[in-house]
């Protein structure tokens, strides 16, 4: 290595020679067996939060049905959703950067499972609030924690491709899995005083799924990159060793690499410099002083740009998936009336137990096809155009298909058909999003950094579903306009397709 030093005329080319190859472990383990069942463990997690995230629509309305005592409980879960995922998703994601990646994914699923097992034994809708506000830090953190743990071991030719994948078991999870086995019995036993369909039990069921693969969890791997920010060679050679091993079938004796190889390849940023702390109290200190200096490094000249793109493109998809689905099933049913931005509840602002139109749900179920079929477009395109036009594509596509409904003749059809449009750019802008997200910053701030930039569209997001009140035909407009101003944000995102990580 030392003769290899002296023969290399700069630095840079150093970099490029010798670096670049250790940071793209596909050059040093190859593409395997345990890539798939990493990309495995990660759609059983979004599978997970699917099913979660899309039994609020279906058991906080018979939660009001049955207690009619609790008549403001949709806007409060709504707020206390977003309000977790604010916060609370912010807090557990910087954990992964100070804990580890493979330890914050089981944590966050028992997180999941905990909060809605404990739902379906709320009988005050103070506990309830309390509980989402807990289920929306656990399904945020979790999406974030497990995104970075695959996107840090995957190949740079097939990083986006199989981000993208992976979503498409969200879709899976929310849309077969939720929204189809879901919506008959709460059509037909609504009314019914003795129904299948009890709102303890949909949220008893939700989490059971989380609890699973949490357990399944624990085969992961650390991941190799934060090994090596914490300058723990050692540890990252064996891991590194038991992927080649298991990818190319071969002896681990086959396979050499050394710590000093190792050295440089991922910068700490000073965060390992602190002394280990000795009680409690200790360590809490050090993990504010670490996540103080992670917040400072955000906003350093170096990612001040891409921060402040990114916190701005985020503002595009201010609303989960759901909520915008629910949404656009209000503009279907109707462009006259108020559209109010719920997540947990199909009924529009009222929540009366009796005459619910099943086309409410069956809007809703048809439309949500159109994520999956976007994801899927993102897919086979995120390599081929890049993820820069692929966003741009995205946002043009739904802020054009937001303006037609407002000059064409308002006819179901007409309406669907605008309505898909814009649910498939508007899922394939999220997903593409989360994609550049994981790859514009380093692995000592990574978990930290999809915290914060998704924290102010969170908040805002949260403020606006408890108070705005439009029109749908206005809504459309709206969001519309977010989508042409996005266009051109996303046309100054860095673009990483092929190329390694920012390290």
């Amino acid at each position: 290595m030392n003769q290899i030093r002296k023969t290399v005329p700069s630095d840079r080319l150093y970099f490029e020679l010798h670096v670049l190859p250790l940071l793209n472990l596909y050059f040093i383990t190859g593409f395997g067996l345990y890539h798939y069942f990493a990309l495995g463990m990660s759609c059983a997690c979004a599978f997970s939060q699917a099913t979660v995230l899309a039994s609020l629509p279906f058991a906080i309305p018979l939660t009001v049905c049955d207690s009619t005592s609790w008549p403001n409980l949709v806007h409060s879960v709504d707020l206390s959703l977003y309000m977790g995922m604010a916060f609370g998703g912010y807090i557990l994601s910087s954990m992964a950067d100070l804990i580890g990646r493979r330890s914050m994914i089981p944590i966050t699923l028992i997180i999941i499972f905990g909060s809605t097992f404990a739902c379906g034994f709320a009988h005050t809708s103070h506990v309830i609030i309390i509980c989402i506000f807990i289920l929306g830090s656990g399904i945020a953190a979790n999406a974030n924690t497990v995104k970075i743990h695959l996107a840090e071991i995957l190949p740079n030719k097939r990083r986006g491709s199989l981000l993208a994948f992976q979503d498409l078991f969200w879709t899976i999870g929310y849309a077969a899995g939720a929204a189809w086995l879901l919506t008959p019995p709460i059509v037909q036993h609504r009314k019914e005083e003795v129904r299948f369909a009890t709102w303890r039990m949909i949220f008893g069921l939700s989490g059971i799924c989380s609890i699973m693969v949490s357990c399944a969890s624990a085969l992961l791997l650390p991941s190799p990159r934060y090994l090596m920010f914490l300058k723990n060679y050692q540890d990252t050679i064996d891991t590194l060793t038991r992927m080649y091993t298991i990818n190319n079938s071969k002896h681990w004796e086959t396979f050499s690499i050394r710590s000093r190889d190792l050295q440089g390849c991922v910068d700490d940023f000073n965060l390992n410099n602190y002394i280990e702390p000795i009680t409690c109290r200790d360590r809490l200190v050090i993990w504010f002083k670490k996540i103080r200096t992670i917040v400072s490094v955000l906003f350093q000249q170096k990612y001040l740009k891409v921060t402040l793109l990114l916190i701005a493109a985020k503002f595009i998809v201010i609303f989960d998936l759901l909520t915008t689905n629910i949404w656009l099933g209000q503009t279907v049913r109707s462009n006259d009336q108020n559209c109010v931005f719920t997540t947990s509840s199909l009924n529009d602002d009222s929540y009366k137990c009796e005459d619910l139109p099943a086309s409410l749900y069956g809007n809703f179920f048809h439309l949500s096809i159109n994520i999956f079929i976007g994801q899927l477009i993102l897919l086979l395109i995120v390599e081929r155009i890049g993820r820069r036009l692929s966003l741009v594509c995205g946002c043009v596509a739904c802020g054009i298909s937001s303006y037609i409904p407002t000059y064409i003749r308002k006819t179901y059809a007409a309406k669907f058909v605008t309505s898909s449009i814009f649910l498939t750019g508007y899922s394939l802008i999220d997903s593409a999003l989360n994609i550049v997200l994981m790859e514009s910053y380093p692995t000592a701030i990574r978990g930290t950094a999809a915290g914060g930039v998704q924290f102010f569209a969170r908040f805002v997001g949260g403020m606006l579903k408890r108070f705005l009140i439009i029109s749908c035909q206005r809504s459309l407009i709206l969001m519309g306009s977010f989508m042409l101003a996005g266009a051109i944000i996303c046309y100054f995102l860095p673009e990483y397709s092929g190329k390694p990580m920012e390290e």
